[in-house]
C-alpha cells in the first residue's frame, strides 16, 4: 500500500474493516474499531520510532499519515 492511498486514515481503517469482512459497504466505523485501528497504528509507530533520529523518524512519519 502506497503512502499516496493514505489520504484519509478513517477511509483506509473503513476499507481494511471491510476487507476484514467486519463490515459491510457503507456500513460506518463503531468508535470502538476506530479507536483499535487507531491503537494498532499507534503501535506501529512505537516501533517506528526506533529508526531514524529522535526528531525525524519512522514513527513520526506513521503518525502523520495515519492520525487526522
Amino acid at each position: 500500500m502506497s503512502q499516496e492511498s493514505v489520504t484519509d486514515p478513517m477511509a483506509l481503517f473503513q476499507r481494511l474493516a471491510q476487507a476484514s469482512g467486519l463490515l459491510q459497504p457503507g456500513e460506518p466505523l463503531s468508535p470502538e474499531m476506530v479507536a483499535f485501528a487507531q491503537g494498532v497504528a499507534s503501535e506501529c509507530a512505537a516501533i517506528g520510532d526506533q529508526y531514524g533520529d529522535t526528531d525525524d523518524n519512522a514513527g513520526d512519519h506513521i503518525r502523520a499519515v495515519m492520525f487526522e
